[in-house]
C-alpha cells in the first residue's frame, strides 16, 4: 500500500511513460507476492509464538492476547509499523522530497 502511494503519487508526473509502466508493474507484483508469504508466516511463525506458552507472548500479550488470532494481530501491527517506517525515511533522501517542485 505505501509502495503504491510512493510510486502512483511521485514518479508518474516526472518520469517518462515507459518507466512508470516498468514501476507499476514492479508494486502491483509485490501485493500477491505479499500475499503468499502472510500466510505461512502467521500460520508457522507468529501464531504459534503467542500462544500462552509461546515466544513472544510473554512480552506481547498484554497487549494483543494470547490464543488464536492473537499472531495475525501481532503481524499486522508489526508490518504496518515497518511500513510507516519506510515511508517516513523517505523524508530523509532529498532527492524523494524533491521529486516534484513546490509551487
Amino acid at each position: 500500500l505505501f509502495f503504491y502511494a510512493l510510486f502512483f503519487r511521485f514518479w508518474p508526473a516526472t518520469q517518462p511513460t515507459t518507466e512508470n509502466g516498468a514501476r507499476s508493474q514492479l508494486t502491483q507484483m509485490a501485493t500477491p507476492v505479499g500475499a503468499a508469504i502472510a500466510g505461512p508466516l502467521a500460520d508457522h511463525v507468529f501464531e504459534p509464538a503467542m500462544q500462552p506458552d509461546g515466544s513472544l507472548a510473554q512480552w506481547l500479550g498484554g497487549i494483543f492476547g494470547t490464543g488464536l488470532g492473537a499472531g495475525m494481530a501481532v503481524q499486522i501491527a508489526l508490518f504496518s509499523l515497518l511500513g510507516m517506517a519506510i515511508a517516513l525515511s523517505g523524508y530523509s533522501i532529498r532527492q524523494l522530497r524533491e521529486v516534484e517542485p513546490s509551487p
